[in-house]
């Protein structure tokens, strides 16, 4: 980027944004204009596409005599935001303040290209896992619905407490702090739906004799593993584990810390439940064995991946904020008058 500016005028941004032949000039609100196409931007958005298809009187540039449009977002915003509704490389954002910066814009002015980008580079930053209760705050501050609710959920890998809030609590309203105290709660009220552990799996409400069989089959396994049997219903039966329960007892203890479907496929979780089946198994010779603890453990990886379902279903089905969005159109404000 190569802004030039003087004391009396908005500085240009430069390239790729400085196009002799551009027909709309940006104006950021740090005062530094982008020289860019209308087709462009009404393509990419249908918010320019409105702006620019109502006649209205505009400022224009001293220079050139190209309509000025002044916007609200701050020259960094407004550079990748233009840098992915045009046909260049996705631009580098380092900071969880230009992630949601620049996802709120997208918001602003739906562009559905620049949402799903944004997206992708808050989901795959270190700093999104490493500091969720900042992207949560940061989320509900731009009112961003889906963050919000991603983030939220991200914050269930560890306690919400005034330590882990530390630094950022200086930067949170109390309400948003008392929404993600009050998330938190819910959802650890709601992993009570997954604590039936001193019943068989056909007493699980949400585990359906189709997904059970899914899981539970009789192949590689021992005589005496096969013949652990109980009833689904009057009529049907289906082959029980002997380390069901031990996983279920081991799954509620790591949901009482960590509410998310990775805690139940930890491999502390794993090893502690595949130690029940190897010492109930009475094979007879060590190659039975091998293929019986085998398909158990197969059985035991695909079960702990039906309760992750449903742990991620039960915490989805919390919402993080009361009320959380907001139509950003009705607030935008042209300046085109």
């Amino acid at each position: 980027m190569s802004i030039q500016s003087t004391d009396t005028s908005p500085a240009n941004y430069g390239v790729p944004f400085d196009d002799a032949d551009a027909d709309i000039i940006l104006r950021s609100a740090d005062q530094v204009d982008f020289r860019v196409y209308k087709n462009i931007l009404a393509k990419a958005s249908p918010i320019f596409a409105d702006m620019f298809a109502l006649p209205r009187e505009t400022e224009k540039d001293t220079n050139s005599e190209i309509p000025v449009v002044p916007v609200t977002e701050d020259s960094n915003t407004v550079a990748s935001l233009l840098t992915i509704c045009y046909p260049f490389r996705v631009p580098s954002l380092e900071t969880l303040e230009e992630i949601f910066m620049l996802l709120s814009a997208a918001e602003k002015y739906d562009i559905d290209r620049v949402r799903q980008v944004a997206r992708n580079i808050l989901y795959s930053s270190s700093q999104f896992t490493a500091h969720p209760i900042k992207a949560f705050r940061l989320a509900c501050s731009h009112r961003l619905e889906s963050e919000t609710r991603e983030a939220a959920k991200e914050c269930l890998k560890g306690p919400v407490s005034l330590d882990s809030i530390g630094e950022e609590m200086r930067y949170m309203e109390g309400e948003t702090v008392y929404q993600l105290y009050r998330y938190h709660t819910l959802c650890k009220d709601a992993m009570k739906q997954l604590r039936p552990c001193n019943r068989f799996p056909g007493e699980i409400p949400w585990l359906t004799s189709e997904k059970f069989n899914q899981c539970f089959t009789k192949e590689d396994r021992c005589q005496d593993c096969c013949t652990l049997v109980y009833t689904l219903s009057a009529d049907e039966r289906a082959y029980r584990p002997a380390w069901i329960l031990g996983y279920m007892k081991a799954a509620e203890s790591a949901l009482k810390s960590h509410f998310t479907p990775a805690s139940v496929v930890s491999n502390e979780v794993i090893a502690r439940s595949f130690g029940t089946a190897a010492m109930a198994c009475k094979a007879r010779d060590d190659d039975e064995k091998s293929r019986c603890l085998n398909a158990s453990m197969n059985t035991l990886l695909a079960f702990s991946q039906l309760v992750a379902e449903e742990v991620d279903r039960i915490v989805s089905s919390v919402s993080p904020l009361k009320s959380s969005t907001r139509d950003c159109r009705s607030t935008i404000v042209y300046r085109l008058r």
